[in-house]
Protein backbone atom coordinates (compact mmCIF):
# COMPACT_ATOMS: atom_id res chain seq x y z
CA UNK A 1 0.00 0.00 0.00
CA UNK A 2 1.42 3.44 -1.05
CA UNK A 3 1.51 6.24 1.24
CA UNK A 4 1.06 10.22 -0.06
CA UNK A 5 3.76 10.70 2.58
CA UNK A 6 7.47 10.56 1.95
CA UNK A 7 9.26 7.79 4.03
CA UNK A 8 11.11 10.72 6.01
CA UNK A 9 7.75 12.34 6.86
CA UNK A 10 5.96 9.58 8.00
CA UNK A 11 9.11 8.06 10.05
CA UNK A 12 9.23 11.77 11.69
CA UNK A 13 5.51 12.05 12.72
CA UNK A 14 5.14 8.48 13.87
CA UNK A 15 6.92 8.94 16.94
CA UNK A 16 4.44 8.73 20.52
CA UNK A 17 5.78 12.46 21.56
CA UNK A 18 3.48 15.26 20.06
CA UNK A 19 3.54 18.77 20.96
CA UNK A 20 0.58 18.33 23.39
CA UNK A 21 1.84 15.29 25.59
CA UNK A 22 5.13 17.74 26.09
CA UNK A 23 2.86 20.33 27.46
CA UNK A 24 1.13 17.80 29.48
CA UNK A 25 4.69 16.29 30.57
CA UNK A 26 5.53 19.78 31.21
CA UNK A 27 2.72 20.56 33.81
CA UNK A 28 3.33 17.11 35.38
CA UNK A 29 6.60 17.91 36.09
CA UNK A 30 5.75 20.90 37.84
CA UNK A 31 2.95 19.53 39.76
CA UNK A 32 5.34 16.65 40.88
CA UNK A 33 7.55 19.31 42.37
CA UNK A 34 4.36 21.46 44.08
CA UNK A 35 3.58 17.71 45.27
CA UNK A 36 6.57 17.40 47.31
CA UNK A 37 5.59 19.59 49.74
CA UNK A 38 2.00 18.95 50.41
CA UNK A 39 1.10 17.26 53.70
CA UNK A 40 -1.32 13.96 54.22
CA UNK A 41 -4.92 13.93 54.44
CA UNK A 42 -7.19 11.92 56.55
CA UNK A 43 -4.03 10.37 57.88
CA UNK A 44 -4.29 7.64 60.51
CA UNK A 45 -1.05 9.15 61.85
CA UNK A 46 -0.64 13.41 62.67
CA UNK A 47 2.35 14.56 64.32
CA UNK A 48 4.23 17.86 63.79
CA UNK A 49 5.75 20.35 66.32
CA UNK A 50 4.08 23.06 68.16
CA UNK A 51 5.15 26.56 68.13
CA UNK A 52 1.44 28.41 69.39
CA UNK A 53 0.79 31.16 70.99
CA UNK A 54 -2.73 29.60 71.90
CA UNK A 55 -3.73 27.77 74.59
CA UNK A 56 -5.80 25.34 72.30
CA UNK A 57 -4.25 23.91 69.55
CA UNK A 58 -6.40 21.63 66.70
CA UNK A 59 -4.73 18.11 66.07
CA UNK A 60 -6.17 16.09 63.86
CA UNK A 61 -9.20 14.31 62.97
CA UNK A 62 -10.57 10.83 62.14
CA UNK A 63 -13.21 9.07 61.21
CA UNK A 64 -14.15 5.99 63.54
CA UNK A 65 -16.76 3.35 62.58
CA UNK A 66 -19.72 2.34 64.74
CA UNK A 67 -21.19 -0.75 66.13
CA UNK A 68 -24.35 -0.91 67.77
CA UNK A 69 -23.40 -3.40 70.27
CA UNK A 70 -21.87 -1.06 72.17
CA UNK A 71 -18.33 -2.36 72.20
CA UNK A 72 -14.68 -0.02 71.34
CA UNK A 73 -14.94 1.04 67.48
CA UNK A 74 -11.26 3.10 67.88
CA UNK A 75 -7.84 3.32 69.52
CA UNK A 76 -5.65 6.09 70.03
CA UNK A 77 -1.91 6.57 70.93
CA UNK A 78 -0.52 9.53 72.20
CA UNK A 79 2.68 10.39 72.23
CA UNK A 80 4.13 13.81 73.70
CA UNK A 81 7.87 15.05 74.01
CA UNK A 82 9.30 18.67 74.94
CA UNK A 83 12.73 19.79 75.31
CA UNK A 84 14.12 19.52 78.89
CA UNK A 85 15.02 22.88 79.22
CA UNK A 86 11.17 23.91 79.08
CA UNK A 87 8.57 23.33 82.16
CA UNK A 88 6.57 20.10 82.05
CA UNK A 89 3.43 19.73 80.22
CA UNK A 90 1.51 19.09 83.40
CA UNK A 91 -1.24 20.97 82.85
CA UNK A 92 -1.81 19.72 79.09
CA UNK A 93 -5.02 18.05 78.32
CA UNK A 94 -6.02 15.84 75.22
CA UNK A 95 -9.76 16.95 74.45
CA UNK A 96 -11.84 14.49 72.26
CA UNK A 97 -14.45 16.45 70.17
CA UNK A 98 -17.23 14.31 67.60
CA UNK A 99 -19.32 16.09 64.93
CA UNK A 100 -22.53 16.50 66.40
CA UNK A 101 -23.85 20.24 66.72
CA UNK A 102 -23.35 20.63 70.56
CA UNK A 103 -19.73 19.68 70.14
CA UNK A 104 -17.23 20.05 67.64
CA UNK A 105 -19.44 22.94 65.19
CA UNK A 106 -20.27 24.63 68.28
CA UNK A 107 -16.58 25.29 69.07
CA UNK A 108 -15.50 26.23 65.68
CA UNK A 109 -18.47 28.91 65.18
CA UNK A 110 -17.48 30.38 68.78
CA UNK A 111 -14.01 30.04 68.03
CA UNK A 112 -12.32 33.66 68.19
CA UNK A 113 -15.32 34.39 71.03
CA UNK A 114 -14.98 31.69 73.74
CA UNK A 115 -12.02 31.23 76.34
CA UNK A 116 -9.89 28.50 76.25
CA UNK A 117 -11.65 26.83 79.38
CA UNK A 118 -15.23 27.00 77.60
CA UNK A 119 -14.03 25.21 74.37
CA UNK A 120 -12.77 22.57 77.22
CA UNK A 121 -15.92 22.43 78.59
CA UNK A 122 -17.67 21.27 75.58
CA UNK A 123 -15.32 18.46 74.48
CA UNK A 124 -16.93 14.83 75.00
CA UNK A 125 -13.62 13.87 76.67
CA UNK A 126 -10.97 15.68 78.51
CA UNK A 127 -8.05 14.13 79.67
CA UNK A 128 -5.25 15.07 82.15
CA UNK A 129 -1.79 12.76 82.63
CA UNK A 130 -0.03 15.06 85.58
CA UNK A 131 1.70 12.46 86.78
CA UNK A 132 2.67 10.40 83.66
CA UNK A 133 5.17 12.49 82.50
CA UNK A 134 8.81 11.21 82.70
CA UNK A 135 12.41 12.07 81.51
CA UNK A 136 13.59 10.27 78.42
CA UNK A 137 16.23 7.72 78.21
CA UNK A 138 18.90 10.42 76.94
CA UNK A 139 17.82 13.00 79.69
CA UNK A 140 17.18 15.50 76.68
CA UNK A 141 13.26 15.50 77.29
CA UNK A 142 9.98 15.48 79.52
CA UNK A 143 7.77 12.65 77.49
CA UNK A 144 4.20 11.27 77.93
CA UNK A 145 3.37 7.89 76.21
CA UNK A 146 -0.60 6.49 76.35
CA UNK A 147 -2.80 4.35 75.14
CA UNK A 148 -5.90 6.82 75.67
CA UNK A 149 -9.53 5.52 76.38
CA UNK A 150 -11.13 4.28 73.03
CA UNK A 151 -14.25 5.50 71.46
CA UNK A 152 -17.32 4.27 71.62
CA UNK A 153 -20.47 4.91 69.29
CA UNK A 154 -23.72 2.89 68.09
CA UNK A 155 -25.60 4.90 66.15
CA UNK A 156 -23.76 5.48 63.03
CA UNK A 157 -19.81 6.55 62.04
CA UNK A 158 -18.72 10.00 63.12
CA UNK A 159 -15.38 12.03 62.79
CA UNK A 160 -13.95 12.88 65.96
CA UNK A 161 -11.45 16.18 66.26
CA UNK A 162 -8.85 16.27 68.82
CA UNK A 163 -7.18 19.51 70.81
CA UNK A 164 -4.02 19.94 72.52
CA UNK A 165 -5.40 22.39 74.95
CA UNK A 166 -2.90 24.19 78.31
CA UNK A 167 -5.69 26.93 79.61
CA UNK A 168 -3.44 27.47 82.84
CA UNK A 169 0.07 27.45 81.14
CA UNK A 170 2.70 28.99 83.79
CA UNK A 171 5.59 30.44 82.50
CA UNK A 172 8.88 29.65 83.32
CA UNK A 173 11.00 31.71 85.86
CA UNK A 174 12.82 34.66 83.24
CA UNK A 175 16.19 34.10 83.55
CA UNK A 176 16.88 36.19 80.00
CA UNK A 177 14.89 39.37 81.48
CA UNK A 178 11.49 40.44 80.40
CA UNK A 179 12.10 39.42 77.32
CA UNK A 180 12.36 36.00 77.77
CA UNK A 181 9.35 36.01 79.91
CA UNK A 182 7.47 37.62 77.52
CA UNK A 183 8.01 35.01 74.69
CA UNK A 184 6.96 32.27 77.58
CA UNK A 185 3.86 33.86 78.04
CA UNK A 186 3.07 34.18 74.43
CA UNK A 187 4.29 30.47 73.37
CA UNK A 188 1.74 27.74 75.80
CA UNK A 189 3.07 25.35 74.04
CA UNK A 190 6.74 25.69 73.01
CA UNK A 191 8.74 23.11 70.76
CA UNK A 192 6.33 20.94 71.70
CA UNK A 193 6.47 16.85 69.13
CA UNK A 194 3.21 15.35 69.28
CA UNK A 195 2.57 12.33 67.55
CA UNK A 196 -1.30 10.51 67.43
CA UNK A 197 -2.22 7.19 65.71
CA UNK A 198 -5.77 6.41 65.14
CA UNK A 199 -6.78 3.06 64.32
CA UNK A 200 -9.59 0.83 64.05
CA UNK A 201 -10.90 -2.20 65.80
CA UNK A 202 -11.38 -5.45 64.95
CA UNK A 203 -11.43 -4.96 61.15
CA UNK A 204 -8.17 -6.60 60.20
CA UNK A 205 -4.80 -5.19 58.77
CA UNK A 206 -5.70 -4.14 55.70
CA UNK A 207 -8.58 -1.51 56.56
CA UNK A 208 -7.30 -0.38 60.25
CA UNK A 209 -5.57 2.41 59.67
CA UNK A 210 -8.46 4.39 57.43
CA UNK A 211 -11.38 5.90 58.46
CA UNK A 212 -14.85 5.15 57.93
CA UNK A 213 -15.06 8.15 55.17
CA UNK A 214 -12.00 6.75 53.61
CA UNK A 215 -12.50 3.09 53.95
CA UNK A 216 -11.53 0.24 51.73
CA UNK A 217 -10.53 2.76 48.78
CA UNK A 218 -7.23 0.67 48.58
CA UNK A 219 -9.17 -2.12 47.47
CA UNK A 220 -11.33 0.09 44.61
CA UNK A 221 -7.84 1.86 43.26
CA UNK A 222 -6.27 -1.87 42.93
CA UNK A 223 -9.49 -3.09 41.27
CA UNK A 224 -9.46 -0.11 38.68
CA UNK A 225 -5.71 -0.45 38.34
CA UNK A 226 -5.95 -3.93 37.08
CA UNK A 227 -8.49 -2.86 34.76
CA UNK A 228 -6.52 0.01 33.70
CA UNK A 229 -4.07 -1.58 33.01
CA UNK A 230 -5.78 -4.35 30.58
CA UNK A 231 -7.73 -1.79 29.28
CA UNK A 232 -4.39 0.63 28.03
CA UNK A 233 -2.70 -2.65 26.63
CA UNK A 234 -5.87 -3.73 24.52
CA UNK A 235 -5.28 -0.26 23.00
CA UNK A 236 -1.74 -0.44 22.94
CA UNK A 237 -1.92 -3.19 20.92
CA UNK A 238 -4.68 -1.65 18.66
CA UNK A 239 -2.55 1.10 17.87
CA UNK A 240 0.51 -1.15 17.31
CA UNK A 241 -1.57 -3.00 14.48
CA UNK A 242 -3.30 -0.10 12.61
CA UNK A 243 0.94 1.63 12.84
CA UNK A 244 2.06 -1.36 11.15
CA UNK A 245 0.04 -2.03 8.70
CA UNK A 246 -0.33 1.98 7.38
CA UNK A 247 2.85 3.08 8.71
CA UNK A 248 0.82 6.24 10.29
CA UNK A 249 -0.95 6.14 13.78
CA UNK A 250 -3.68 8.69 13.14
CA UNK A 251 -3.71 11.95 15.59
CA UNK A 252 -6.40 10.78 17.12
CA UNK A 253 -5.34 7.62 18.60
CA UNK A 254 -2.44 8.97 19.71
CA UNK A 255 -4.28 11.81 21.87
CA UNK A 256 -6.32 9.32 23.06
CA UNK A 257 -3.22 7.16 23.99
CA UNK A 258 -1.59 10.14 25.68
CA UNK A 259 -5.02 10.78 27.79
CA UNK A 260 -4.73 7.14 29.19
CA UNK A 261 -1.05 7.14 30.02
CA UNK A 262 -1.55 10.27 31.53
CA UNK A 263 -4.52 8.97 33.91
CA UNK A 264 -2.64 5.41 34.44
CA UNK A 265 0.37 7.18 35.71
CA UNK A 266 -2.31 8.95 38.17
CA UNK A 267 -4.27 5.56 38.96
CA UNK A 268 -0.48 4.17 39.75
CA UNK A 269 1.12 6.65 42.23
CA UNK A 270 -2.71 7.20 43.88
CA UNK A 271 -1.95 3.12 44.32
CA UNK A 272 1.41 3.18 45.65
CA UNK A 273 -0.18 6.03 48.15
CA UNK A 274 -3.11 4.43 49.54
CA UNK A 275 -0.90 0.72 49.80
CA UNK A 276 1.76 2.18 51.51
CA UNK A 277 -1.05 3.83 53.64
CA UNK A 278 -2.21 0.82 54.70
CA UNK A 279 1.09 -0.34 55.82
CA UNK A 280 1.95 2.91 58.05
CA UNK A 281 -0.96 4.89 58.21
CA UNK A 282 0.04 8.18 56.08
CA UNK A 283 0.75 6.67 52.90
CA UNK A 284 2.99 9.06 50.40
CA UNK A 285 1.07 12.24 50.47
CA UNK A 286 3.36 13.59 47.46
CA UNK A 287 1.91 10.50 44.92
CA UNK A 288 -0.97 11.09 46.46
CA UNK A 289 -1.33 14.79 45.25
CA UNK A 290 0.26 13.83 41.87
CA UNK A 291 -2.17 10.91 41.47
CA UNK A 292 -5.14 13.68 41.80
CA UNK A 293 -4.04 16.01 39.80
CA UNK A 294 -2.94 13.28 36.89
CA UNK A 295 -6.65 12.65 36.86
CA UNK A 296 -8.02 16.29 36.61
CA UNK A 297 -5.82 16.81 33.81
CA UNK A 298 -6.52 13.68 31.87
CA UNK A 299 -10.02 14.40 32.46
CA UNK A 300 -9.72 17.51 30.84
CA UNK A 301 -7.71 15.92 28.06
CA UNK A 302 -10.31 13.56 26.97
CA UNK A 303 -12.72 16.38 27.53
CA UNK A 304 -10.50 18.31 24.54
CA UNK A 305 -10.39 14.51 22.49
CA UNK A 306 -14.14 13.82 22.27
CA UNK A 307 -14.89 17.75 21.74
CA UNK A 308 -12.61 17.49 18.63
CA UNK A 309 -13.95 14.13 17.23
CA UNK A 310 -17.45 15.56 17.61
CA UNK A 311 -16.19 17.86 15.25
CA UNK A 312 -14.47 15.32 12.82
CA UNK A 313 -11.19 16.51 14.04
CA UNK A 314 -8.87 14.98 11.23
CA UNK A 315 -11.67 12.76 10.05
CA UNK A 316 -13.78 14.70 7.84
CA UNK A 317 -12.44 17.67 5.52
CA UNK A 318 -14.89 20.23 6.76
CA UNK A 319 -12.76 22.97 9.08
CA UNK A 320 -13.91 22.63 12.78
CA UNK A 321 -16.64 25.18 13.68
CA UNK A 322 -15.35 26.75 16.97
CA UNK A 323 -11.64 25.60 17.42
CA UNK A 324 -10.57 28.74 19.32
CA UNK A 325 -13.64 28.20 22.02
CA UNK A 326 -12.77 24.74 22.15
CA UNK A 327 -9.05 25.63 23.28
CA UNK A 328 -10.41 28.29 25.95
CA UNK A 329 -13.32 26.77 27.43
CA UNK A 330 -11.24 23.10 27.96
CA UNK A 331 -8.29 25.18 29.05
CA UNK A 332 -10.36 26.82 31.28
CA UNK A 333 -12.01 23.97 33.22
CA UNK A 334 -8.49 22.44 33.50
CA UNK A 335 -6.62 25.06 35.00
CA UNK A 336 -9.26 26.07 37.13
CA UNK A 337 -10.00 22.18 38.32
CA UNK A 338 -6.06 22.04 39.17
CA UNK A 339 -6.68 25.93 40.86
CA UNK A 340 -9.21 24.36 43.27
CA UNK A 341 -8.00 20.98 43.71
CA UNK A 342 -4.58 22.14 44.99
CA UNK A 343 -6.23 25.24 46.99
CA UNK A 344 -8.19 22.42 48.86
CA UNK A 345 -5.26 20.98 50.04
CA UNK A 346 -2.83 23.70 50.38
CA UNK A 347 -5.15 26.59 51.91
CA UNK A 348 -8.41 24.97 53.08
CA UNK A 349 -8.97 25.20 57.51
CA UNK A 350 -8.30 21.29 58.04
CA UNK A 351 -10.86 21.64 61.19
CA UNK A 352 -13.96 21.57 58.80
CA UNK A 353 -15.39 18.51 57.48
CA UNK A 354 -17.37 20.97 54.72
CA UNK A 355 -16.98 23.03 52.10
CA UNK A 356 -16.57 26.90 52.49
CA UNK A 357 -18.78 29.19 50.90
CA UNK A 358 -15.63 30.55 48.29
CA UNK A 359 -15.15 26.66 47.46
CA UNK A 360 -18.53 25.85 46.39
CA UNK A 361 -18.69 28.71 44.50
CA UNK A 362 -15.44 27.97 42.46
CA UNK A 363 -17.12 24.14 42.08
CA UNK A 364 -20.26 25.84 40.67
CA UNK A 365 -18.36 27.97 38.34
CA UNK A 366 -16.55 24.81 37.65
CA UNK A 367 -19.52 22.77 37.03
CA UNK A 368 -20.91 25.65 34.25
CA UNK A 369 -17.83 25.85 32.44
CA UNK A 370 -18.19 21.53 32.10
CA UNK A 371 -21.89 21.92 31.08
CA UNK A 372 -21.08 24.43 28.49
CA UNK A 373 -18.82 22.23 27.32
CA UNK A 374 -21.14 19.28 27.51
CA UNK A 375 -23.63 21.19 25.11
CA UNK A 376 -20.96 22.00 22.97
CA UNK A 377 -20.26 18.17 22.22
CA UNK A 378 -23.86 17.31 21.87
CA UNK A 379 -24.21 20.60 19.19
CA UNK A 380 -21.23 19.60 17.23
CA UNK A 381 -22.18 16.02 17.19
CA UNK A 382 -25.59 16.77 15.32
CA UNK A 383 -23.84 19.28 13.11
CA UNK A 384 -21.21 16.93 12.06
CA UNK A 385 -23.62 14.08 11.64
CA UNK A 386 -25.89 16.37 9.78
CA UNK A 387 -22.90 17.57 7.09
CA UNK A 388 -21.18 14.28 6.60
CA UNK A 389 -21.56 12.51 3.27
CA UNK A 390 -19.98 9.06 3.93
CA UNK A 391 -21.73 6.67 6.01
CA UNK A 392 -18.68 5.24 7.77
CA UNK A 393 -18.16 8.42 9.54
CA UNK A 394 -21.85 9.26 9.93
CA UNK A 395 -21.95 6.06 11.61
CA UNK A 396 -19.28 7.44 14.09
CA UNK A 397 -20.96 10.26 14.91
CA UNK A 398 -23.58 8.88 16.36
CA UNK A 399 -21.88 6.28 17.92
CA UNK A 400 -19.86 8.65 19.95
CA UNK A 401 -22.97 10.64 21.01
CA UNK A 402 -23.45 8.03 23.66
CA UNK A 403 -20.58 9.70 25.84
CA UNK A 404 -23.51 12.13 26.69
CA UNK A 405 -24.13 10.60 29.88
CA UNK A 406 -20.38 10.48 30.77
CA UNK A 407 -20.39 14.57 31.12
CA UNK A 408 -23.42 14.62 34.30
CA UNK A 409 -20.68 12.41 36.30
CA UNK A 410 -18.51 15.70 37.50
CA UNK A 411 -22.30 17.65 38.59
CA UNK A 412 -23.30 14.48 40.19
CA UNK A 413 -19.93 13.91 42.51
CA UNK A 414 -21.20 17.75 43.12
CA UNK A 415 -24.19 16.96 43.97
CA UNK A 416 -23.18 13.68 45.88
CA UNK A 417 -21.19 15.50 48.28
CA UNK A 418 -23.85 17.49 49.87
CA UNK A 419 -26.39 14.90 49.77
CA UNK A 420 -24.68 12.23 51.23
CA UNK A 421 -23.51 11.66 54.71
CA UNK A 422 -20.11 12.39 54.90
CA UNK A 423 -19.15 9.30 56.41
CA UNK A 424 -20.26 7.55 52.78
CA UNK A 425 -18.89 10.63 50.66
CA UNK A 426 -15.92 9.97 49.70
CA UNK A 427 -16.63 6.28 48.93
CA UNK A 428 -19.77 6.89 46.23
CA UNK A 429 -17.52 10.09 44.65
CA UNK A 430 -14.08 7.56 44.30
CA UNK A 431 -16.24 4.54 43.15
CA UNK A 432 -18.46 6.75 40.51
CA UNK A 433 -15.69 8.40 39.26
CA UNK A 434 -13.35 5.75 38.21
CA UNK A 435 -16.60 3.44 37.27
CA UNK A 436 -17.52 6.21 34.76
CA UNK A 437 -14.11 6.89 33.93
CA UNK A 438 -12.84 3.41 32.95
CA UNK A 439 -16.33 2.74 31.18
CA UNK A 440 -16.06 5.72 28.82
CA UNK A 441 -12.53 4.53 27.81
CA UNK A 442 -13.44 1.41 27.36
CA UNK A 443 -16.15 2.56 25.15
CA UNK A 444 -14.06 4.79 23.32
CA UNK A 445 -11.36 2.40 23.07
CA UNK A 446 -13.24 -0.10 21.69
CA UNK A 447 -14.44 2.09 18.94
CA UNK A 448 -11.18 2.44 18.15
CA UNK A 449 -10.14 -0.92 17.76
CA UNK A 450 -8.32 -1.67 14.10
CA UNK A 451 -11.55 -2.76 12.33
CA UNK A 452 -13.75 0.07 13.40
CA UNK A 453 -10.96 2.51 13.62
CA UNK A 454 -10.55 1.76 9.64
CA UNK A 455 -13.94 2.85 8.46
CA UNK A 456 -13.71 6.39 9.71
CA UNK A 457 -9.54 7.26 10.03
CA UNK A 458 -9.72 6.41 6.40
CA UNK A 459 -10.77 7.92 2.92
CA UNK A 460 -12.08 5.70 0.36
CA UNK A 461 -11.11 5.56 -3.21
CA UNK A 462 -12.38 4.27 -6.55
CA UNK A 463 -15.60 2.77 -5.04
CA UNK A 464 -13.64 0.03 -2.91
CA UNK A 465 -11.59 0.49 0.44
CA UNK A 466 -8.06 1.72 0.05
CA UNK A 467 -6.23 3.48 2.99
CA UNK A 468 -3.99 5.77 3.48
CA UNK A 469 -2.07 8.38 5.65
CA UNK A 470 -4.66 11.52 4.99
CA UNK A 471 -2.21 14.68 4.64
CA UNK A 472 -5.53 16.56 5.51
CA UNK A 473 -5.02 15.42 9.32
CA UNK A 474 -1.95 16.47 9.11
CA UNK A 475 -2.06 19.63 8.67
CA UNK A 476 -5.09 19.66 11.09
CA UNK A 477 -2.98 18.10 13.89
CA UNK A 478 -0.42 20.00 13.43
CA UNK A 479 -2.75 23.48 13.50
CA UNK A 480 -4.25 22.34 17.04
Amino acid sequence: MQSSYPAHSIRQRSLPITHPSLLIIIVLLALSALSLHCQPTDAAITKGTLWSSSPFVFIGKFCFQHRSSGQLVGDIDAHLAIPIEHEEMKGTKIVYYDDQDESWPMVLANWDSWSCEQKVAAAKTALSYPHAWHRSDDGRSWMLSTHLPGIVQKLRPRTWFFVLARCNAQTTPATNGQEQEHENESQPFRGLHYLFHFTQRDVGSWSMEFGSNIMNINTMYLLAFIMFTLLLVWHFRGNYELSQRFFYLHPLLRLFFVVLLVDYVGLLALLVHYLSFTRDGVGIPALGLLGECCTIVSRACFMTLLLLLAQGWTVSKAEMDAPRLVRVTTAAYGLGALGLHLYRHFASDPRLSFPTHSIEVASTTLHSVWLLMSGMFICFCVRSYQREDVEQKRKMYAQIAIFTPWFIVPPLCSLLSFLVDPWARDHWITFLNLSATLVAYAMLAYLFVPHRAEEFLTTMHMGRRKYHADAHAHVQYERL
